[in-house]
């Protein structure tokens, strides 16, 4: 994994998956254009990080720090994704309001 650094971005939070696109991206689903990167949540933060653990298909605005896998490979479920990045410490999380 890399070093840590701040990111900031959307979070497509699913059923079965999870997408992060980065900033400056407007729009994050799972069709968006670009490698398709897994977020997940360190275990010392994953109870208490998630505004709703069982609401699905959500969008959020997520600035956190994290590290991003180096190499290129499958993550995810059914290991759909080509990166992950682990969330260690959350600064910010809000609900994208449907339009």
């Amino acid at each position: 994994m890399d070093d840590s650094k701040r990111w900031a971005g959307l979070w497509l939070d699913e059923f079965e998956g999870s997408r992060f696109c980065a900033e400056p991206s407007d729009r994050c689903t799972s069709n968006t254009n670009g490698q398709g990167v897994w977020l997940s949540f360190a275990d010392e933060i994953k109870d208490t990080a998630r505004p709703d653990r069982y609401a699905t298909d959500e969008l959020y605005e997520i600035e956190f720090i994290g590290r991003l896998t180096s190499e290129t490979g499958s993550f995810g479920h059914m290991g759909l994704s080509q990166k992950e990045i682990v969330v260690e410490e959350l600064i910010r999380i809000e609900r994208v309001p449907e339009t």
